[in-house]
């Protein structure tokens, strides 16, 4: 018989492929391999779902506008804690006799300093340029902006370069500055040990009582007018709405979205208020450091570290809030929250029925895994007929339903028997000499005669079950 088949389609030029090129096969599942896709990284990693998303939203803007606000905040609160420090630093001192006020000395005050926060400000204004102009190069990349914008964008590039030369040179002026301060501190530092070496011990309590005055009172102006120029600021920013990127394909939206829905005052509130301590009413903007360490929650560190530690804390809730999350909603419902095995794959069933536009063999093994009876019955063998409509699937299964009720349109069924294995085919209603497909499905399949004796009384079919 082998023989005589071969004989047949040799004599008449056909050829049976007994491989699938790849280029043939829409889709290809193994064995629970479903359920995999969706818990390596949720639903968002699964090659065959990725495509269905809205590209993800760029949340640069609204991060930059909300740290720009923290950031004065911070500055404040480092200026006011500072101002602390140097308040609780003045120090006190005895007040000397006349007699020894009479005394000649020489008086030293260093208190000429170097000013590191012009060279941070300068340097910050610097580098914040040339992320912009980096910002607007990645603009210009793009095919598709015009050629008019671009020549503008150009000139805007010269304009930000131009402007961080003269910051960068500033920085650099101002450095030189603080390195002859130091070298000036130097100086009189080292004059002041000779002449201590060489002066009466009364000479020496005279010159140290004036020091502490001079230093005292330039100290105690130059907090004063720090205190002047401290601003307290508030936690305003423009209200902004950021939308939800939605893609709907057939019943299902895929979304693109953010943590957040919108960025404001209250935001900005709460991005402090999430950090403190449970019953906490003062605003952060009113706490003293030792206040802040002992508000600021989970933190056991010293108090100095305690803005440092609120600020990586913010900066992670930050991050957390603006970054990409990829949801799927059906009928207004966030399927994504209620993930499991049988919704993962009710999901993808669904999004590969309803896809034509590909054409391809589809190839599963057992897609009942995970699936209750109720849900094959109900709704997965619905999937799978509108699927044979487009496509080839061909599948392996142990659920008589899939057998009988998708009508298949041959049944293979592998064998073993004395360590040999052997194969049987056919439709449902093929029967020879040698065996009956419906008999192979009732003895091998779960539930495989009652399931049959059911769908066949429903199709009123003669043959005997």
């Amino acid at each position: 018989m082998v023989r005589g088949y071969d004989k047949y389609l040799k004599k008449h030029n056909i050829e049976i492929g007994t491989s699938i090129p790849a280029a043939e096969i829409f889709a290809f599942d193994m064995q629970g391999e479903i359920r995999d896709k969706f818990e390596q990284e949720k639903i968002k990693s699964d090659d065959f779902l990725s495509p269905y998303y809205p590209a993800p939203i760029k949340s640069g803007a609204y991060k930059e506008k909300i740290q720009r606000k923290l950031e004065v905040i911070f500055a404040f609160l480092e200026e006011k804690f500072t101002l602390e420090l140097l308040e609780a630093q003045l120090g006190r001192f005895k007040i000397l006799d006349e007699d020894i006020e009479q005394a000649e000395s020489i008086t030293f005050v260093g208190s000429v300093s170097k000013d590191n926060q012009r060279v941070e400000g300068y340097n910050n204004i610097s580098a914040d340029l040339d992320n912009v102009v980096e910002e607007i190069e990645t603009i210009m990349v793009s095919t598709w902006i015009e050629q008019d914008d671009r020549k503008q964008l150009e000139y805007i590039i010269e304009q930000l370069d131009s402007m961080s030369m003269h910051y960068e040179k500033k920085k650099k002026r101002a450095e030189r500055e603080n390195t002859k301060i130091a070298l000036f501190q130097n100086a009189v530092g080292k004059f002041k040990q000779k002449y201590q070496s060489s002066v009466s011990d009364t000479q020496k309590k005279l010159s140290t009582y004036n020091e502490n005055i001079d230093n005292a009172a330039e100290a105690i102006v130059a907090i004063i007018r720090r205190r002047e120029n401290l601003t307290v600021p508030d936690f305003s920013i423009k209200k902004e709405s950021i939308q939800i990127q939605t893609e709907r394909v057939h019943d299902y939206e895929f979304n693109s979205r953010l943590g957040i829905t919108e960025i404001d005052e209250e935001y900005v509130k709460g991005l402090f208020a999430s950090e403190m301590k449970k019953g906490t009413k003062k605003s952060v903007l009113e706490m003293s450091q030792e206040e802040l360490s002992e508000r600021l929650s989970y933190f056991t560190g010293a108090p100095s570290e305690a803005l440092n530690e609120l600020k990586s804390k913010i900066q992670e809730k930050l991050d957390a809030d603006l970054s990409n999350k990829f949801t799927i909603t059906q009928a207004g419902k966030d399927r994504t929250q209620e993930l499991s095995s049988g919704l993962d794959a009710q999901i993808y069933f669904d999004i590969l029925s309803y896809e034509t536009s590909h054409d391809g063999m589809y190839i599963i093994d057992q897609p009942e895994d995970n699936i209750s009876q109720k849900a094959v019955r109900d709704y997965l063998l619905d999937r799978f007929k509108i699927m044979g409509e487009h496509r080839q699937v061909l599948m392996v299964t142990h659920r008589p339903q899939f057998i009988v009720n998708l009508d298949v349109d041959n049944v293979i069924f592998i064998g073993k028997d004395d360590d040999k294995i052997y194969i049987q085919s056919g439709a449902l209603e093929y029967r020879d000499a040698d065996y009956n497909i419906l008999d192979i499905i009732s003895d091998h399949i779960e539930g495989g005669l009652d399931t049959l004796k059911r769908r066949w009384k429903r199709y009123e079919k003669n043959a005997s079950v």
